[in-house]
């Protein structure tokens, strides 16, 4: 019955295409005849000769001078000398795409009917075992010949139906790659060595007959099986020596075929295989023999990415991704075999092909250094040289090589346009965010790291420097304010970047100082973070931010102040001997950054456009000073543990409200000084809640001799504050007046 169905659907096949031929032959007859009778048809006409037909006279105005006419063309609107004006080159990929769904679209049947007719014979050869129908050598018979029947076919349909006769052929030849693996896995006809030597042949043979018919698909096709061919006839005994030398060869034939038919496909396609091989063998049993291998695949690879290059000095986006495909996993595959096993002198395999771009770009001594070649093979060479230099420093090779290959990709993209660098640079990014974060886990384990000079760190050194290399070259992108989704991917990307660098400082500061005590790694840490803060406002107009973000780093530096002096009980360690009395001086550090954002940075800077800003700066000033004085007053004071809360509510009951009324008069006074009404009104609700704490607290707590003197110094203080209010304020009105009279005048 089941034989009695594949001849039926043999026969129905043979009649569709039997009648479909005949049905494009009239098809072609009938549109002949057509022409033929359209010309019978048409009468004889004379050629109509067109007359020039003359444009209407205008009347002329008196008043006008005669002049010759001509046609006034408006002129194309000329770009702007701020555009940046990039022949983009046609995305490659999406073209390839294209071209891959619509062979899809119209071949889908095709391959859809091919594999099922495949896997019918298949089921169909298996039905006949099970019923012992056919013996073992008969088997192998019925997939030869079902092989070579397919094959004729595909011959025979390759004139009219190239694509379909091609998959056809294919077909055929995955019959016979099928037929002599099931001989020598399940049956044992043949012995490992001449199964694999026909596979050999039926690859070679397949490759021969696609160069005849010169179709891609086919030599696709025998490809396939030619880097199957060991998977096939596998026993699973790894001879790692003779696989690659067998995919060397193959390569090579790939090469060959690339050069004289110009098949990209076929290179892609090799590439892919061989990294598998490759990651397989590393995995399995990493040895020395395999750097001959990786050196040999990076010679052929290279040699087919350049192919358009020495011939046209044209280098294509998808030859410029494989450039930097071959370069990432030959480094990265040969570094983990010499690290397994043991062997120095890291560096060698990356400078050996930093020398090799080194080359290409001397190859052309013309050559100009603002070409796309040029930049490529600079990015390149400077690459793998920073990745030597890194080895040397004995660093996680892993996480340096993702580092600067993100750069690598970044400047790529920046000098093509080309999206695919972009997204390979975004599916890269993460990859070197996690593998980075592997390299700081290390901080936990490690003992006895050197400042600085460690492995980890240097890792973080490099991390840093590819990070602010992409920052800085990535800040251009921020300037096409309508391309939102743009200026949302550098925000996203510039965030992460600086959490990364200012962890991979911390992290380091941490490790050297985690056996001190905990006033002494906070101050450290917090003294850190608002320095590294204000580090990003120092650079803020060199990285292009955007001046929301310069506002946010404001209050982030201003939080932090805030933070430190609250959490970091300074004057309480210094006490219990926990940290020295000069490292208050290294606790006041945080001054600086504080001041400099308050006399130089703010003012150039959106962050006082809000009124709130005012209050907050005043809130933050005084908090600041508050604490400060409090400190010094205690660590001058303290002489005896249990004196501390009471010299702490003498402070806060006493001196507290004089500091805070000398604050409010500064505020005052400089309010109307430099015309700041918001500086005025903080200053008088400063001297409020000052006026309530003493009337509701402070004089309920202090003693008599205690109570007159802050009264009286408090009175001062207010009567001298609205003295020089009064005495400003008239003077200002006498300005005013002044200036009417005149403008009167």
């Amino acid at each position: 019955m089941e034989l009695l169905l594949l001849f039926f659907i043999v026969i129905v096949i043979w009649i569709y295409y039997h009648f479909n031929g005949r049905i494009k032959e009239l098809e072609e007859e009938v549109s002949r005849l057509k022409g033929q009778n359209t010309n019978i048809n048409l009468p004889f006409e004379k050629p109509v000769i067109p007359q020039e037909v003359k444009p209407e006279q205008q009347p002329i105005e008196t008043s006008t001078t005669l002049q010759p006419e001509f046609v006034v063309k408006p002129e194309p609107p000329k770009p702007s000398l701020d555009e940046k004006i990039t022949p983009k080159e046609p995305n490659v990929f999406e073209g390839k795409l294209e071209q891959l769904m619509s062979f899809l679209k119209q071949n889908a049947l095709s391959v859809i009917g091919i594999f099922t007719l495949v896997l019918g014979i298949g089921y169909f050869v298996k039905y006949a075992i099970d019923r012992n129908w056919i013996g073992e050598s008969g088997r192998v018979a019925i997939g030869m010949i079902t092989g070579g029947i397919l094959l004729g076919i595909g011959h025979w349909l390759r004139k009219n139906f190239s694509i379909f006769g091609s998959i056809i052929t294919g077909g055929g030849i995955s019959v016979f790659y099928l037929t002599i693996t099931i001989a020598f896995q399940e049956y044992g006809m043949f012995s490992q060595n001449v199964a694999f030597g026909i596979l050999a042949i039926i690859t070679l043979a397949s490759v021969l007959l696609a160069n005849f018919y010169k179709s891609e698909v086919l030599n696709i096709v025998a490809l396939i099986g030619g880097f199957l061919a060991p998977i096939l006839v596998s026993t699973g005994q790894s001879n790692y020596l003779f696989l690659f030398s067998y995919l060397s060869i193959l390569n090579i034939g790939m090469l060959v075929i690339a050069f004289l038919r110009n098949w990209k496909s076929l290179g892609w396609l090799a590439f892919t295989f061989t990294s598998i091989y490759f990651l397989t063998w590393i995995i399995d049993a990493p040895s020395t023999k395999i750097i001959y291998f990786i050196i040999l695949s990076y010679l052929i690879f290279y040699a087919f990415a350049l192919q358009n290059y020495f011939k046209t000095k044209i280098i294509s986006t998808a030859e410029i991704l494989l450039l930097v495909f071959i370069n990432i996993f030959a480094v990265l595959g040969g570094i983990y075999v010499l690290w397994s096993e043991n062997i120095k002198g890291f560096s060698l395999l990356p400078i050996g092909f930093a020398i090799i771009n080194a080359l290409l770009i001397f190859r052309d001594k013309k050559a100009d250094t603002k070409s796309l070649n040029f930049a490529v093979f600079t990015g390149i060479a400077i690459s793998l040289a920073t990745i030597a230099v890194a080895l040397e420093l004995e660093t996680y090779f892993v996480t340096i090589i993702w580092a600067i290959e993100a750069s690598l990709l970044l400047f790529i993209w920046k000098k093509t346009e080309q999206k695919i660098f972009k997204q390979c640079f975004n599916i890269l990014f993460p990859i070197l965010i996690i593998s980075q974060i592997y390299t700081w886990s290390n901080y936990f384990s490690e003992s006895h790291l050197a400042v600085i000079f460690n492995p980890i760190f240097l890792t973080s050194l490099v991390v840093i420097a590819s990070f602010l290399f992409n920052l800085f070259y990535i800040k251009n992108l921020s300037e096409d304010v309508d391309d939102q989704s743009r200026f949302q991917y550098v925000k996203f990307f510039s965030g992460l970047s600086y959490v990364v660098i200012y962890f991979s400082i911390s992290f380091e500061i941490w490790y050297h100082i985690q056996n001190q005590s905990d006033t002494f790694i906070s101050c450290i840490i917090l003294v850190y973070t608002i320095y590294y803060l204000f580090a990003m406002l120092l650079l803020r107009q060199k990285l292009n931010y955007q001046p929301t973000f310069v506002n946010i780093l404001i209050g982030l530096l201003f939080l932090f102040a805030l933070i430190h002096v609250s959490v970091t009980d300074i004057n309480f360690s210094i006490f219990k001997h926990e940290v020295s009395k000069s490292f208050y001086l290294i606790y006041l550090l945080y001054w600086i950054p504080v001041l400099v954002c308050l006399v130089g940075i703010i003012p150039k800077t959106s962050f006082l456009n809000e009124k709130l800003a005012y209050w907050a700066i005043g809130f933050v000033f005084v908090y600041l000073i508050s604490f400060e004085i409090y400190h010094i007053y205690i660590l001058l004071k303290l002489n005896q543990l249990k004196d501390y809360e009471w010299l702490q509510s003498h402070f806060i009951v006493l001196y507290l409200p004089i500091i805070w009324t000398i604050l409010a008069a500064s505020f005052i006074y400089y309010g109307l000084q430099k015309s700041k009404p918001e500086i005025n009104k903080i200053g008088f609700v400063l001297i409020g809640i000052t006026i309530a704490k003493l009337y509701l607290y402070d004089v309920w707590q202090l003693d008599n001799v205690s109570r007159i003197v802050a009264f009286i110094l408090l009175g001062v203080l207010l009567l001298l504050s609205s003295f020089l209010f009064q005495r400003l304020k008239k003077i200002i009105s006498k300005m005013v007046e002044t200036k009417t009279e005149n403008n009167e005048d």
